[in-house]
């Protein structure tokens, strides 16, 4: 395993599209705790935004998690295939936006509260031989999900996915990232429920 000129983790012709994925034997994602305040970032901060304070210090978050709140995303920018999920996954109380994988993009098959798991995902490779890698959430385990009245309806997560960007924290202190391919979507039907307001700021993974 070795390191980027960026800081990025790199673990042989790999690299992570984003720079608090950790690839490796267990991919995970990384984040800055303020040490402070507890608020934590996905990406590099020099102080935090919620108290100030400079100094930070690096915390792994659970590599599974629940789905909060989701989109199924209908339009999107040319090339990036749809239907797809976007989602807010709560990992160790941290929001993470990135996409569902491994599942079909339908209301039957994608719930709130549903458990599901980090796994990685390629993205692209450059004329060098080198593969760039993002990241997504798979269901945990295959048992049918129950029904529940009205979930083909649009709730109250509205349109669309979220918009581009890393990392980043709300005013209770914790941040939400995402990786990806770069291209965010609408025209989604929202999952109901709220989304987080605490979820700042993340770049969906491209389901292929």
């Amino acid at each position: 395993m070795g390191s980027t000129s960026s800081g990025m983790v790199a673990m042989g012709s790999q690299v992570p599209l984003v720079s608090y994925l950790v690839l490796g034997e267990s991919p995970q994602l990384v984040v800055s705790e303020c040490s402070a305040c507890g608020a934590r970032f996905f990406d590099r901060r020099v102080a935090c935004a919620a108290c100030g304070a400079r100094s930070f210090g690096s915390v792994p978050l659970p590599t599974e998690g629940e789905v909060r709140t989701f989109t199924i995303v209908s339009m999107a920018a040319p090339g990036i295939p749809v239907p797809f999920v976007a989602a807010v996954v709560v990992c160790g109380g941290t929001s993470v936006r990135a996409n569902l994988v491994h599942v079909p993009a339908d209301p039957e098959h994608v719930r709130t509260g549903m458990r599901v798991r980090l796994v990685t995902v390629p993205v692209g490779v450059d004329a060098a031989g080198t593969e760039a890698v993002g990241f997504g959430f798979e269901p945990v385990g295959t048992e049918p999900l129950p029904a529940r009245p009205g979930s083909g309806g649009a709730g109250s997560g509205g349109r669309g996915s979220g918009g581009a960007g890393s990392g980043g924290a709300g005013s209770g202190g914790r941040g939400s990232g995402g990786a990806g391919s770069g291209g965010t979507g609408s025209g989604g039907t929202g999952s109901g429920g709220a989304e987080d307001p605490e979820a700042v700021g993340a770049t969906p993974v491209e389901v292929a």
